[in-house]
């Protein structure tokens, strides 16, 4: 079966993106989508290490980075999404938090929540920043000083950035948890938005 190309016209676009970049929804779609992709790679990476500390399965670890990386873009849409409901608009919440916006520093976007962070769960979010920046998807960053990072969670210091296995997830999905639930709560009370 051949691919479909759907053309709109460059104001249906436009509307398009207007609409979808304000509304908190969107971006929780996103979040779960990205969040049931991750979950998928993580089933094919068995959890778990030989009492001398090699993996169970080391010619399946491959898929850990990705999968890490993925959890990380799920975790920043839903934080993303949950500034845009708290701030009225894309451009609000941008404007208000532009460093960490525009470059994935998810500490910063998770303080601007205004939900509490374990302290658990604020070292990790540096551990996912990296992740999302170079670490899911690249050997090395792209500068020498984002290589490694000072302190993590259940990693030495200066180290680089770790993958985010079953006690890492299970740290930081009470954060993730929250920020679905809260927009998904939103959106049912939300007026119902009629076709223009």
């Amino acid at each position: 079966m051949a691919a479909t190309t759907i053309y709109l016209p460059p104001q249906a676009m436009d509307h398009l993106f207007e609409r979808n970049k304000d509304q908190p929804e969107a971006w929780l779609t996103t979040a779960t989508n990205l969040k049931k992709a991750a979950d998928i790679l993580f089933a094919e990476c068995p959890e778990g290490w030989t009492l001398d500390g090699e993996p169970i399965n080391p010619d399946k670890l491959f898929v850990l980075a990705p999968a890490s990386m993925l959890y990380g873009f799920a975790l920043e849409n839903a934080v993303k999404g949950f500034v845009i409901e708290k701030c009225g608009s894309f451009d609000k919440a941008m404007n208000a938090n532009e460093k960490a916006w525009k470059g994935h520093h998810l500490q910063s976007l998770a303080q601007a929540t205004g939900l509490s962070l374990t302290q658990e769960q604020s070292r990790l979010l540096a551990s996912v920043e990296a992740l999302i920046c170079w670490a899911g998807r690249y050997p090395v960053a792209m500068k020498w000083e984002k290589f490694t990072l000072n302190s993590q969670l259940n990693a030495d210091n200066n180290t680089p950035p770790i993958l985010l296995d079953k006690v890492e997830r299970e740290i930081l999905e009470p954060f993730y948890t929250t920020l679905i639930n809260t927009l998904h709560a939103n959106f049912l009370t939300r007026p119902s938005i009629t076709a223009s």
